[in-house]
């Protein structure tokens, strides 16, 4: 009788050690699927900021292109459009002549 409940013993006390290592396998994969969604969100942050930046940073160009076309507009509405071709010929030929005496000469 006495060796049938040393076996009991036993046998419960295998029982207890299984049941902790199972019940510390479960934690250990709560803990890795806690850190992996940890940085999933974190990951998420980072592009969202990216994201926000890169709006950002396209709403500021797209402020600055609007700023210059009506500058140039306004500027534009100053001269008559063939002196303004005439100005471009003139300025582009005197840039080609200085081009040749830089070359050939």
């Amino acid at each position: 009788m006495f060796d049938s409940l040393a076996q009991l013993g036993a046998i419960q006390l295998k029982v207890e050690e299984v049941h902790q290592r199972e019940s510390a396998q479960y934690v250990l994969n709560f803990g890795y699927t806690v850190d992996l969604y940890v940085r999933m969100i974190d990951s998420a942050k980072v592009a969202l900021n990216a994201r926000a930046t890169c709006n950002r940073l396209a709403f500021l160009a797209e402020e600055s292109l609007r700023k210059k076309k009506e500058k140039l507009d306004k500027n534009m509405g100053q001269f008559d459009k063939g002196d303004l071709i005439t100005q471009l010929v003139q300025v582009c030929t005197a840039y080609f002549c200085l081009l040749l005496l830089l070359f050939f000469d």
